[in-house]
């Protein structure tokens, strides 16, 4: 991701620029994927299963 983008986006959200490296996006504990998990929980979704597609 451009350099830029990622300072753009800590200034909106008034965080150090820097945070965006510690985010970790491999290996065993992906925060991404607990992250995506806390969204749904949030909101009540699920995630989207083969069967979602038929029903389109």
């Amino acid at each position: 991701m451009p350099k830029v983008v990622i300072e753009y986006i800590a200034k909106q959200l008034d965080v150090s620029p820097d945070r965006f490296d510690e985010y970790s996006w491999g290996g065993k504990e992906k925060t991404y994927t607990r992250n995506h998990q806390n969204i749904r929980d949030l909101f009540s979704f699920r995630e989207l299963i083969g069967k979602d597609n038929d029903s389109i």
